[in-house]
C-alpha cells in the first residue's frame, strides 16, 4: 500500500493518543509497578523502561517527519492568505489544553524520580 505523508502522519497521530490513552488508563498500574520496583520486585521496571522507550522512539521517528517533510510541504503548497487562520486554530488547540504539556512533563519527571 502506498500511502502519501499524511496519511502517515494521522495514522501515527492515532497511534500516539491511543498510547497516551493507555497510559492514562494504566496510570495505577504504572505507579503499583514503579513501587513494586522500588521494593524490590523484579520484572516490573524493565516493562516500565520499555514502554517508555518504545513510545519516545515513535515520537521521535514522527516528529522527525513533521519537520523535515511535511512543514517544508506546507510551506511550500499552502497560500499565505491561509495561515492566520492555521495559527490561530493552532493557539485555540493550545487555550483547550493550557495544562497539557505541564501535566505530561511532571508525570515523566515523576517516573524518573521514582525509577532513580
Amino acid at each position: 500500500m502506498n500511502e502519501n505523508i499524511t496519511q502517515v502522519m494521522m495514522k501515527e497521530h492515532q497511534l500516539i493518543l491511543r498510547m497516551i490513552t493507555l497510559v492514562e488508563k494504566n496510570t495505577g498500574r504504572l505507579e503499583d509497578a514503579t513501587l513494586k520496583t522500588r521494593a524490590g520486585f523484579s520484572g516490573h521496571r524493565e516493562a516500565i523502561v520499555l514502554n517508555a522507550k518504545g513510545y519516545a522512539a515513535l515520537l521521535r521517528g514522527h516528529i522527525q517527519k513533521e519537520d523535515e517533510i511535511l512543514y517544508p510541504l506546507a510551506e511550500r503548497i499552502l497560500p499565505e492568505t491561509v495561515r492566520p487562520r492555521m495559527t490561530e486554530a493552532y493557539e485555540k488547540a493550545n487555550e483547550a489544553s493550557p495544562d497539557l504539556e505541564a501535566r505530561y512533563q511532571m508525570m515523566i519527571e515523576k517516573y524518573e524520580k521514582e525509577l532513580g
